[in-house]
């Protein structure tokens, strides 16, 4: 790994073990990452601006200072990410598409920007996460542990396996299903 940043612009990354060559820190735009394996890479400082991730496994992988804008992650495993170190909205704009993110940490994270699609939330820690008018359709949050965390403006009707308590999150204008509601998943 190169301690200076690089600049990429449309490259396409694919088969590549990042784990074993190592990634270089740097600018990413419009760039392809397919079938990669990043497991436990650290993107320290790095920004992917409209660039693809799929199929690859991103499991435990450092996000610390990383921007991600107007990107797609499609069919990658995110297990047991620490989202906490994007604090900010800006830094995270992306459409998720049927990711895992099982055993992921989000602390204090705006997700507003986000959208996700068919994605897997099972055993995540959410507390004072901002989902506040994005999109969730047809996620699971099975055993996943929500805690102050504002779901204001967002269609829940296709979210499966939320357990959530109505009193410690922010459901305004939140749209359910009668499903939902008939289980008292609150």
């Amino acid at each position: 790994m190169s301690d200076k940043n690089v600049h990429v612009s449309k490259g396409e990354f694919k088969n590549i073990d990042f784990r074993s060559v190592g990634f270089e820190h740097g600018f990413y735009e419009n760039c392809t990452f397919d079938n990669c394996n990043f497991e436990e890479v650290d993107f320290f400082s790095s920004t992917f601006t409209s660039c693809k991730f799929s199929n690859s496994d991103m499991t435990s992988i450092i996000i610390d200072s990383v921007t991600f804008i107007d990107c797609e992650i499609n069919k990658c495993g995110l297990l047991r990410v620490d989202f906490t170190p994007i604090l900010e909205g800006e830094n995270l704009s992306v459409k998720f598409y049927d990711c895992s993110f099982t055993g992921s940490y989000f602390l204090l994270v705006d997700l507003s920007k986000c959208t996700f699609f068919d994605c897997s939330f099972e055993f995540c820690h959410f507390e004072g996460v901002i989902f506040k008018g994005s999109i969730l359709e047809k996620c699971d949050f099975d055993e996943a542990r929500i805690i102050n965390t504002d779901f204001s403006n967002v269609d829940l009707r296709t979210t499966r396996n939320m357990i959530a308590s109505y009193a410690q999150n922010n459901f305004s204008r939140a749209v359910f299903s009668s499903e939902f509601l008939k289980n008292g998943l609150f």
